[in-house]
């Protein structure tokens, strides 16, 4: 009630017209947005998080609000990046200085890990790496580390509605993602779930770096690897209304940031990435991807991402 007055008072002295209007409603979602949040981060006082987030200049469109949505569900925020991409390209350094003066406001933290392109490693090994760099950089020693990439938002309102009526039982989560491809409006109709909540005192630098060893012999990598290490566990998880949390942005890419990210990321060797690429800019979207054949339907853009061209 005091919100709606503090805004009505405002503009009491304007005529209002659909602009008005218009301003009147946005300003009082956003405020009342905030005020979920707040009430909902008090209830959560013995739920502390840290999240990690992984990051390349190759996501600069999505990591604002990234790092927007994590802070607002998080006690300490981190952000890893590379002095140089996976394959050994030299980061873009004007990008990264412009993503941590224009996140400076934040509170989120910025730590750089040196990624040698003459180490001859694993195609796992740096995401891993940087894990493993923020872990180790935590200050507050939360109960539960958030894993993020970049290209991963979260809604925090969902989020830490779904959060406070989870079984205390459960160590580990993977939470269920939508997935977006070409353009931040075309969502596949299957869910995927890469990202990674976990308690903070099952964690070590082991199973971040080996991930989960299968009876058959199957080595798992990445977070999937951490998460199962985790005595108790569940995954695909979704939000109270049973839909995903988490907006997984990893396609949505102008043709040359397309050809960027396959050319530079730990996935390169696996296939035939900038043939396939070239052949889906050679025409419209067709309502399919070439990485998983989803099919795809055509919604909102929830976070108004913008891709430069």
């Amino acid at each position: 009630m005091k919100t709606w007055c503090w805004v009505l008072q405002s503009f009491r002295q304007l005529p209002l017209t659909p602009l008005h209007l218009f301003y009147i409603l946005f300003l009082s979602i956003y405020i009342v947005d905030k005020q979920i949040l707040k009430s909902k981060k008090k209830n959560m006082k013995n739920k502390s998080i840290t999240t990690i987030i992984n990051y390349c200049t190759i996501d600069y469109a999505f990591i604002h609000k990234c790092i927007e949505k994590a802070m607002n569900i998080s006690d300490e925020v981190i952000v890893v990046y590379g002095d140089n991409f996976y394959d050994g390209t030299p980061e873009q350094k004007e990008l990264i200085e412009k993503t941590i003066l224009t996140n400076a406001h934040t509170g989120a933290r910025f730590i750089s890990l040196h990624v040698d392109p003459s180490y001859k490693v694993a195609q796992h090994f740096w995401p891993n790496a940087m894990r493993l760099f923020g872990w180790k950089a935590q200050r507050k020693k939360s109960e539960w580390i958030l894993f993020l990439d970049a290209d991963e938002l979260i809604d925090d309102i969902e989020f830490l509605s779904w959060f406070e009526k989870t079984d205390p039982s459960i160590d580990a989560y993977l939470l269920a993602q939508y997935w977006y491809f070409r353009e931040p409006i075309y969502r596949a109709t299957a869910y995927e779930d890469n990202t990674l909540l976990m308690r903070n005192s099952l964690i070590n630098a082991k199973f971040i770096m080996e991930g989960f060893t299968l009876p058959d012999g199957k080595n798992i990598k990445e977070r999937h690897g951490l998460w199962l290490n985790a005595p108790t566990k569940e995954h695909m998880q979704k939000n109270i209304n049973g839909t995903p949390m988490v907006h997984h942005y990893s396609w949505v890419r102008t043709h040359e940031q397309m050809l960027k990210k396959v050319k530079a990321w730990s996935h390169r060797a696996d296939r035939d990435w900038v043939s396939l690429v070239n052949e889906e800019f050679s025409r419209p979207f067709n309502g399919t991807d070439f990485v998983h054949g989803y099919s795809f339907e055509t919604v909102d853009n929830k976070f108004n991402i913008k891709l430069s061209k």
